[in-house]
């Protein structure tokens, strides 16, 4: 039976999905305490070119995995979607504790619910686009008592309408005791990936993960040094010689101007296409391990309608 994913331009077919980043953001922007702006990726020019640039190295899909608490605007990348022919699926759900407006920190369990199932079945931000995937965070080194609440809240959530569920990681942070509380709460391992766990390039970690069926996304490509892409690959290896090959997923996460090469940053969203990918091939990834990471492995998460 074909499946379908859900973009901002509404149901996806599965084989239509291509080449996908699966954790990137198209626009966004953090506030802090004092109500601050500490980035922003907020500039329409500055985007189409990016995904411009992403669509001529030959991606096809990307995420906008910005929720409540990132400045989220389902509107805008619809319209950069159809400007562009760039597939973008958006998301639901929360960023971490301390970003989490204090309007949505009192509302109880049912109610959380309520405002993401309500989302994921009518549309986010005033709109008729319906989100692709669902999205918590958990703090640095530590769960807190909300985000616990909230695990429980996306779970349940996912259970009703068989999304996707992508777990932030603050710091590549409190891997198990996620993977652990997710599970507990009901999440269905299949559809559950865990994020930025290459930034601490726990091996162990990653691998203990996959045992649970969990996901695991290495999305951190190009914010740092070739060095540490270099390692990043070596992971990848490791991960694909230990049969974990249908669990990885790839992204570099760049939803911050100084990464973004059209608002005078860099090395841009393309790169993950244009350098990475052929440095895979060089450490001996081969082109079908390529194609599962990139191609088949989003197929299956993203693809949850009939």
């Amino acid at each position: 039976m074909e499946r379908y994913a859900m973009t901002v331009l509404g149901k996806l077919p599965g084989e239509e999905l291509g080449f996908t980043y699966e954790h990137e953001h198209v626009y966004t922007y953090i506030v802090d305490g004092n109500g601050t702006k500490t980035y922003s990726v907020t500039d329409l020019e500055g985007t189409e070119k990016e995904l411009l640039a992403l669509k001529a190295a030959g991606v096809t899909t990307i995420t906008d995995m910005s929720v409540f608490g990132m400045g989220r605007n389902a509107g805008l990348c619809k319209a950069l979607s159809v400007k562009t022919g760039v597939q973008i699926i958006c998301a639901s759900g929360f960023y971490r504790d301390a970003v989490v407006s204090g309007h949505l920190k009192q509302k109880s369990s049912k109610e959380l619910e309520k405002l993401i199932l309500d989302e994921c079945l009518n549309g986010v931000d005033y709109t008729d686009i319906r989100p692709g995937i669902l999205k918590m965070a958990v703090s640095r080194n530590e769960i807190t008592p909300l985000e616990k609440k909230i695990a429980f809240v996306m779970a349940r959530v996912q259970k009703k309408t068989g999304m996707p569920l992508y777990c932030h990681l603050t710091d590549g942070t409190m891997g198990l005791e996620a993977a652990g509380l997710l599970l507990e709460a009901g999440a269905d391992a299949g559809r559950l990936v865990l994020g930025h766990i290459d930034v601490l390039k726990d091996l162990e970690t990653m691998e203990k993960i996959c045992q649970k069926g969990i996901g695991v996304s290495l999305d951190k490509f190009g914010r740092e040094s070739k060095e540490r892409d270099a390692d990043r690959i070596g992971l990848v290896k490791k991960l694909i010689e230990r049969g974990w090959l249908k669990q990885i997923f790839i992204s570099s996460d760049m939803g911050n101007p100084k990464y973004l090469r059209h608002y005078g940053g860099g090395p841009g969203l393309d790169y993950l296409k244009n350098t990475v990918v052929p440095f895979m091939r060089e450490n001996g990834i081969t082109d079908e391990q390529i194609r599962q990471i990139f191609v088949e492995n989003p197929r299956r998460l993203f693809c949850f309608l009939q």
